[in-house]
């Protein structure tokens, strides 16, 4: 994706760095990063910077995003978004529409000719086609080599995005929920690539596609001889995420004594291979999903009660196409120029 181009702006800029705050100004400004210009004698010392500025319309509250420090110079600071979710990367896209010196042929969703640069197409009303159009046409086509992102402006997403960015700054065990097809996975690798271990592997397993007398040997690896088959000792995805994330997709389907094995995991992050005697220290964070009722299955003694809790420390719902309404035709386009 080509970096966006900076637009010369004059904004006040809050900086919050650790203990103390410190006031600059923003002199340019684009939908990845922006250039800050400080006192003289502010000095930083750190990598990550929390910035709060007002956007260009009075009317719209400050911006509050998450940077990392790219460039030092004598006049100032240029700095890099880090995490702008969907929601505030459109309220910055429309503050900086009026002063792109470019013009957009045809509405994404009717097709009808757009004249001028108003926020709504004059043939749909549709409030964020120019979101669609303007901002791919800016910043360039996705390469199809990149992560897919989740996509949706609606207000359950909105809250969906925000509750991402804070979990992924611990390193606390998450419950993803949700109907299938909602994006459970999806959610858990923006969690993992937004974490201190995005650098680590992200490793997924599917609790209730692998035969419940394979699934242990899966999760937790096994020695060689330890079963009939067993010709060489295999790792399992628990090593195999080492320093990094560890999805456990439809964990309500673990069978119960597996459930007992992963509350021992979980209590002590340490493990053995089938047939092994040796204990193995696991360092890594795990994410769970499922689309069943944990609670109904607790009390159907289906599900224990303690690995529930030890399981759902942080939760991020996920709410059904029915229930984002503004996210219907802008991932009909996604998909149609898929």
């Amino acid at each position: 994706m080509r970096r966006a181009p900076r637009i010369a702006v004059d904004l006040p800029v809050s900086l919050y760095l650790l203990s103390q705050t410190v006031k600059g100004r923003i002199t340019d400004l684009s939908l990845t990063g922006a250039h800050i210009a400080l006192p003289e004698k502010v000095k930083l010392h750190v990598p990550l910077i929390d910035l709060k500025f007002p956007l260009l319309s009075t009317k719209s509250p400050d911006l509050e995003v998450l940077a990392r420090v790219v460039r030092l110079s004598d006049s100032g600071v240029g700095v890099e978004f880090l995490d702008l979710d969907s929601h505030n990367r459109s309220r910055l896209w429309d503050a900086l529409l009026p002063l792109v010196p470019r013009r957009f042929s045809e509405c994404p969703f009717c097709g009808k000719e757009i004249k001028g640069r108003g926020n709504k197409c004059p043939g749909c009303q549709m409030p964020q086609a120019l979101h669609t159009v303007g901002y791919q046409d800016w910043l360039g086509e996705v390469n199809s080599g990149e992560p897919e992102e989740m996509v949706g402006v609606s207000e359950p997403m909105r809250q969906v995005f925000n509750l991402i960015r804070k979990i992924a700054a611990t390193d606390l065990p998450v419950l993803v929920t949700g109907a299938s097809g909602t994006g459970k996975e999806m959610v858990a690798r923006s969690i993992h690539q937004r974490s201190l271990r995005a650098e680590g592997p992200f490793v997924a397993i599917n609790c209730a596609a692998i035969p419940k007398e394979l699934l242990e040997s899966e999760l937790f690896g096994h020695e060689k001889g330890a079963f009939t088959g067993a010709y060489r000792t295999s790792i399992g995805t628990v090593e195999r995420a080492q320093g990094g994330t560890l999805f456990l997709d439809e964990v309500g389907e673990l069978p119960l004594e597996l459930q007992v094995k992963l509350l021992r995991f979980l209590q002590e992050f340490t493990f053995e291979r089938v047939g092994g005697r040796k204990t193995l220290k696991a360092d890594l964070r795990v994410i769970s999903a499922t689309n069943s009722d944990l609670t109904a299955a607790i009390k159907e003694g289906n599900f224990r009660e303690d690995l529930y809790y030890l399981l759902d420390v942080l939760s991020v719902a996920l709410p059904p196409l029915k229930h984002r309404d503004d996210d219907l035709l802008i991932m009909a386009t996604i998909f149609l120029k898929r």
